[in-house]
C-alpha cells in the first residue's frame, strides 16, 4: 500500500501526496478521528469512556501530517535541485556549442589548408614517392641529375633545363636497351617534371603527336618494340618537346609504330 511505503521513508511527490490522503485507509482513519471525537465528546458525558483510542488516532493523524510536511519539504529541496541541475547543464551546453563552433572555424581553415597543399603539390608528391621506389642502381645513375634527394631537391633538381634534357637522354637511351624494369616509372617522373620545366620556361611545349598520326623519321623516333618500319602511330611510348617560338624540335617524342 502506499500508506506503507510513505511509513518506509519513500520520497513522496505532489501526485504521490493527493494519492496518499485519497487511500481508503487515511480516510477512515480521519473519518473515525472526527466520528470518534464526536462521539467520543458525547459518550463521555454519559459513559466516562477511556480517551486511549482517541489518543491514539490523534498520534496516527500527527504522524501523517509529519510524512506530509517532510514529503513538501524534500520536494522543495528537490525542486531547487533541478534547477541548480538545470541551470548547469545549461552552462554547460552553451561551452559545448562555443567549442562547436570554435572547432567548426579549426575545421574549415585546415580543410583550406589541405585543400591548397592538395590543389598545388599532389602531383609533386606523387611524382616523389615513385621516384623513392626507384631501385638503387637506377637512383645511382641518376645521382648526376637530382643531386639532393629531398622533395625540394627533387623538384629544383629536375626541372633545370640542362638536367631535364639529361633526363629525358637517360630514358631514351633505357628504352633502347630495354633492360630497365623502372622504365615506366621514369617516364611518369619525366612527364610530371617537364609540366613544371615548362612552368619555368614556357618557350617550350610538349609535341603534338597523336595516335594514328603518320610515322616520320624527321618527326619521331621508332620504339624497338615496333612492329614496322613505316606507317601509322600505335602508341606514344616517351614525348618529346618543342621551341614554341621557332617550331624547332628539341627532343622527338619516342613512339610504337604500325
Amino acid at each position: 500500500m502506499l500508506l506503507e511505503n510513505k511509513q518506509k521513508g519513500i520520497k513522496m511527490t505532489k501526485d504521490e501526496l493527493i494519492e496518499l490522503l485519497e487511500e481508503d485507509e487515511i480516510q477512515k482513519v480521519i473519518k473515525d478521528i472526527v466520528n470518534n471525537s464526536s462521539e467520543t465528546t458525547a459518550l463521555s458525558l454519559s459513559n466516562n469512556i477511556e480517551k486511549e483510542d482517541l489518543n491514539k488516532e490523534i498520534d496516527m493523524l500527527n504522524k501523517i501530517i509529519k510524512k506530509i510536511k517532510k514529503a513538501l519539504t524534500k520536494e522543495e529541496e528537490t525542486s531547487e535541485y533541478l534547477v541548480e541541475g538545470k541551470e548547469a547543464l545549461e552552462f554547460e551546453l552553451s561551452s559545448i556549442r562555443s567549442e562547436k563552433i570554435e572547432l567548426e572555424k579549426n575545421r574549415i581553415e585546415l580543410k583550406k589548408t589541405i585543400d591548397f597543399y592538395k590543389n598545388n603539390f599532389e602531383d609533386d608528391l606523387k611524382a616523389y614517392e615513385i621516384y623513392q621506389t626507384l631501385n638503387s642502381s637506377t637512383k645511382s645513375s641518376l645521382d648526376g641529375i637530382f643531386k639532393d634527394s629531398s622533395l625540394q631537391g627533387f623538384i629544383a633538381c629536375g626541372i633545370q633545363d640542362r638536367n631535364i634534357s639529361s633526363f629525358w637522354d637517360y630514358i631514351q637511351n633505357e628504352l633502347r636497351d630495354n633492360t630497365n624494369q623502372d622504365i615506366t616509372n621514369l617516364i611518369k617522373i619525366f612527364d610530371f617534371l617537364f609540366s613544371r620545366y615548362i612552368i619555368a620556361y614556357p618557350i617550350f611545349a610538349i609535341q603534338n603527336v597523336n595516335i594514328n598520326d603518320k610515322f616520320d623519321t624527321d618527326d619521331y623516333i621508332r620504339d624497338n618494340s615496333s612492329q614496322a618500319v613505316s606507317g601509322n602511330i600505335s602508341k606514344i611510348v616517351l614525348r618529346g618537346w618543342i621551341n614554341k617560338k621557332t617550331n624547332k624540335i628539341i627532343r622527338k617524342s619516342v613512339v610504337k609504330v604500325g
